[in-house]
């Protein structure tokens, strides 16, 4: 990357950092809105990487990881809505989202894969408190399946060095089980 380049991540990851921030007291349903807010932040990301990949196992990868996020997306907002918890300003994610798949465009997507893949175990970790604070019901298997779906994600991550068709496998396997 550029000088520019470096500092529009820089500038992106502080945008990123102030706009989860809301989410990280140890309060399961700000949690909860902060898990929908990253699933909104990773389908975004995720597709706007797919429509600017040309080759056929990275375009793979990219539309089995929009998915993932997609599949989470689903599940989680009828819980927040049942639940009364307010879902996040879903226009923001998607915001963020997009400028940092445009920030990692026409660069090697390897490039936003080693950028991303620090920030999939500060995932994990958060939603392991997530799942820890949650009651037996529909929160604790969301939760059970957050965790679940950042595990295939840190799975593909592992092995990306193996090329995008190897890092597809536990993407597509996740997608396949389905929703617990």
């Amino acid at each position: 990357m550029d000088h520019r380049s470096q500092k529009e991540v820089l500038e992106l990851e502080a945008d990123i950092e102030s706009a989860f921030a809301q989410f990280e007291k140890d309060e399961f349903n700000d949690m909860l809105a902060g898990a929908l807010a990253g699933e909104y932040f990773g389908y975004s990301t995720f597709a706007a990487l797919a429509a600017d990949s040309s080759e056929k196992p990275e375009l793979h990868f990219w539309e089995c990881a929009r998915d993932i996020e997609g599949m989470m997306i689903r599940n989680l907002e009828p819980l927040l809505d049942s639940s009364g918890i307010p879902r996040p300003e879903k226009s923001m994610y998607v915001g963020i989202g997009e400028r940092t798949a445009a920030i990692f465009a026409g660069e090697p997507h390897q490039d936003y894969c080693t950028w991303v893949g620090p920030r999939i175990d500060a995932a994990l970790t958060g939603l392991l408190r997530l799942q820890a604070l949650s009651e037996p019901g529909p929160a604790r298997t969301a939760c059970d399946e957050l965790v679940a779906h950042e595990l295939a994600l840190m799975s593909a991550w592992a092995v990306l060095s193996n090329g995008f068709a190897a890092a597809a496998k536990p993407l597509a396997a996740h997608l396949n089980r389905g929703f617990i």
